[in-house]
């Protein structure tokens, strides 16, 4: 999104009353955590898939760090 596009919108906003934007702010949170839950989901989705594959395998913690580390 442009830089005055942006400053557009918060011109917008700022002529809201408050409870009309905190309502918004409300809104755009709420939208924010279903998106988020939606990535979240489609990437467990992928991994399982992946796991289903053969294309991961299991390991434990120490593992990972150990891999992580390396």
């Amino acid at each position: 999104m442009s830089d005055s596009k942006f400053a557009d919108i918060l011109d917008v906003v700022d002529g809201l009353s408050l409870p009309d934007q905190e309502n918004l702010v409300f809104l755009v949170q709420k939208r924010l955590s279903q998106a988020r839950r939606k990535n979240l989901a489609q990437e467990i989705h992928s991994a399982r898939l992946e796991f289903e594959q053969g294309n991961c395998n299991p390991s434990t913690v120490e593992e990972l760090m150990r891999n992580i580390t390396e």
